[in-house]
C-alpha cells in the first residue's frame, strides 16, 4: 500500500511539473513569434521585449500558483514547494530560449502568502455545515480572489453576502426576486447602492456571479467591486442562507482558517469546505541584452482582478 501511495505522489508530482513545463513552452513559443514580429518592425525596441517578457513571467507564475493549488494541496508547505519549483522550471526554459538571440533572463521567487480557499460544489443552500442561514465564513481579511457564486435557486429574499470592518463599514450583495426574475443589488462601504446587471432586464436562475469579473449573468455591473470602501481587516459573513440555492467559491489571504477549521466547515469531504491554497506570490524578473537592462518586482495574484 505504501508502494502505490508513493507511485500516486509521484504521478502528482510529475504531473505538476509537466503542467508548468507545457505552460512555459507555450509562453516561449508566443515569445518567439512575437519576438520575430517585433525585430520586422522598425519602431521595435527591447522595451518591447522586456515588457512583454514582464506579461509572460505573470501568466507563467499564476499558472503555477493555479494548478498547485487545484491539484497537489495537500498543505500550505507543498504547494510553496511546488510553486517554488514551477517558478525555477520556467526561469531556466525562458532563459535558454532568450540566449538564442543573445540575451540573458532571469526570475526568482521573493515571497509568498498563504491563504484559504473556501469552496461549496454540492448544489445546495448557502447555509453553513449545520445548516444555518447566518454564519461567520471567515475573519480577519485583508484580500478576496476568485470570488465566484452560482445561483441555481431563489427561495425568498432575505440571502445577503457581506464584508464589514471594525468601525464597522459594511459592503453586502443581495440578491432577490424571484427564480424566472432576479435582480442583485450592490451596496458599498459608502452607502452607494448599485443595481446589477447595468441597464439590463433582470436575470432568469441559474446565473453566475463573478464578483472578481465584475459581471452577473455574464453582463458587466459597474459597482460590483468586492468589499469596496470596507477597510481591512474585514470578516465575511452570509446572512439568511437558507434563502439562495447554488455553489460558491473564493480564496482569502487568512491562511488559519484551512489550518483550524470552524465547525461551520464540513471535514468528511462534503460542502462547504476549507482547504490550503496560496494566495498570491512576488517575484523578481531580469531581462538583459547589448541595449538595456530591466529589473522589476511584481505581485502576482491570479483572478484578484479580471479587468
Amino acid at each position: 500500500m505504501a508502494d502505490l501511495d508513493d507511485r500516486g505522489q509521484i504521478l502528482v508530482v510529475g504531473g505538476f511539473l509537466l503542467a508548468v513545463v507545457f505552460v512555459a513552452l507555450a509562453l516561449i513559443l508566443n515569445s518567439a513569434i512575437y519576438a520575430e514580429n517585433l525585430a520586422s518592425r522598425t519602431e521595435a525596441t527591447d522595451g518591447d521585449r522586456a515588457l512583454q517578457y514582464r506579461s509572460e513571467v505573470r501568466a507563467g507564475t499564476g499558472a503555477a500558483i493555479e494548478h498547485a493549488n487545484q491539484y497537489d494541496n495537500t498543505s500550505h508547505a507543498t504547494i510553496t514547494r511546488n510553486v517554488s519549483n514551477g517558478v525555477a522550471d520556467f526561469s531556466d526554459l525562458s532563459a535558454r530560449h532568450a540566449a538564442v538571440t543573445g540575451r540573458t533572463t532571469n526570475v526568482s521567487l521573493l515571497g509568498t502568502t498563504n491563504g484559504t480557499r473556501i469552496e461549496q460544489r454540492a448544489n445546495r443552500t448557502f447555509t453553513n455545515n449545520s445548516s444555518e442561514g447566518n454564519w461567520t465564513v471567515v475573519e480577519d481579511v485583508s484580500n478576496t480572489r476568485k470570488l465566484r457564486m452560482n445561483v441555481s435557486a431563489i427561495h425568498d429574499d432575505g440571502y445577503q453576502f457581506v464584508a464589514n470592518d471594525s468601525i464597522p463599514r459594511e459592503w453586502y450583495l443581495n440578491v432577490t426576486g424571484t427564480n424566472a426574475s432576479a435582480d442583485v443589488e450592490i451596496r458599498d462601504g459608502a452607502g452607494n447602492t448599485y443595481e446589477c446587471p447595468s441597464g439590463a432586464a433582470s436575470v432568469s436562475v441559474p446565473f453566475w456571479i463573478n464578483v472578481s469579473e465584475g459581471t452577473v449573468a455574464g453582463e458587466e455591473c459597474a459597482g460590483l467591486v468586492f468589499a469596496e470602501n470596507v477597510g481591512d481587516p474585514y470578516e465575511v459573513t452570509i446572512d439568511n442562507g437558507s434563502d439562495l440555492q447554488g455553489n460558491y467559491t473564493m480564496i482569502v489571504d487568512n491562511e488559519s482558517l484551512s489550518q483550524s477549521p470552524t465547525d461551520d466547515y464540513n471535514s468528511t469531504g462534503g460542502s462547504p469546505f476549507v482547504e490550503p491554497a496560496m494566495y498570491n506570490v512576488s517575484v523578481e524578473l531580469t531581462y538583459e541584452s547589448p541595449e538595456l537592462f530591466y529589473r522589476d518586482q511584481i505581485r502576482v495574484a491570479p483572478g484578484e482582478s479580471d479587468d
